[in-house]
């Protein structure tokens, strides 16, 4: 991990799996998770996305779980990367290291 970017330690068939927690106190529109990858260490194209919308109408707190999935068939540990971006939303993501709210899970499933 650099800077926002996760690069592989080896070669295969990768489960990338991230959820988040957000939560905002006021009217929000959509709210967008991407996954995002790489084949050449430089453009970056969305290859799993989730969308959540928050209709705040009698003014409390609001709350959303996004999650996005995606086998990643990593050939090449130099140039086979991937990210994570949030959009459209002013909302609270939220993170604690004593529990799991926000989080990515890399799994390696086998061989390419």
């Amino acid at each position: 991990y650099s800077s926002g970017i996760f690069s592989f330690p080896s070669t295969g068939f990768w489960h990338i799996m991230f959820q988040t927690f957000c939560y905002h106190n006021a009217d929000n529109d959509n709210i967008e998770l991407h996954l995002m990858t790489t084949s050449n260490n430089s453009g970056y194209n969305t290859t799993a996305q989730s969308y959540s919308h928050m209709n705040n109408d009698d003014g409390g707190n609001l709350y959303t779980t996004l999650q996005v999935n995606h086998i990643f068939d990593v050939i090449d540990t130099s140039n086979y990367k991937v990210k994570f971006k949030t959009a459209g939303t002013s909302a609270n993501f939220h993170t604690d290291t004593g529990s799991d709210q926000s989080y990515a899970i890399f799994k390696r499933l086998g061989d390419t």
